[in-house]
């Protein structure tokens, strides 16, 4: 097994799962813009008191309460992106949006801040969407992800700082095989576990200068 080749692996990762994260966020960007549209539209027309029909075609559903407040809303853009929204007077608590090759629902808290998300989404680097699951904390930034990417059998599971920093990940990463990994707070490899294409296990500890100091077995210490 070649050290330096796993190493640069495992960072290629990091980079594509950031940017994962960020198609996401995009995706909720973008919803919320495409509701806020939805709920003038709906705002401005006249509500009859009773519709019976076995049909309705529309480009904007808008479900209020007895008060006369939105609470939910349906709707589609000329752009071919579709909304289904619920909302706790203002604010969105949950949101379903297709954007093109992108499909997400995203749970939010009282205060807005987006704490769930789950989808299909469409990076730059792969030819086919993959699923992706996040979790966000309090302030929003995502803390645990977990994806299915179409990387040759690349999967993985994250966890995140509150600086949105990956301190760990457990993953397969073709070809080499499934790994453990430990990071410090400026997202260098610290410790790295896991096994060879050959299936044989492997231990190493890296310093500062993401340089390995320590490996077992002791004869990969000829391959640094």
């Amino acid at each position: 097994m070649d050290i330096e080749t796993r190493i640069e692996s495992l960072e290629n990762d990091i980079r594509r799962q950031k940017d994962d994260l960020r198609l996401h966020r995009r995706l909720w960007m973008g919803a919320a813009c495409l509701l806020a549209g939805a709920l003038v539209l709906g705002a401005t027309r006249p509500v009859p008191k009773e519709i019976v029909a076995k049909t309705i075609v529309a480009e904007n559903f808008v479900v209020i309460d007895p008060s006369g407040k939105p609470r939910s809303t349906w709707a589609a853009s000329k752009d071919g992106e579709v909304l289904f929204a619920m909302m706790d007077g203002k604010i969105p608590r949950m949101l379903i949006a297709l954007k093109k090759e992108d499909v997400g629902m995203f749970i939010s808290d009282s205060k807005g801040k987006v704490r769930f998300s789950a989808g299909m989404i469409k990076a730059n680097s792969q030819k086919e969407p993959f699923p992706l699951i996040a979790l966000y904390d309090k302030n929003g930034k995502s803390q645990v992800s977990v994806n299915a990417a179409n990387r040759e059998g690349t999967h993985s599971f994250q966890v995140l700082d509150p600086s949105g920093n990956q301190r760990a990940s457990f993953g397969l990463t073709a070809p080499q095989g499934p790994s453990f990994v430990l990071r410090d707070a400026e997202g260098r490899h610290r410790s790295i576990f896991g096994l060879t294409v050959d299936g044989e296990p492997t231990l190493m500890f890296l310093d500062e200068k993401d340089e390995i100091y320590w490996v077992a077995p002791q004869e990969l210490n000829k391959i640094k």
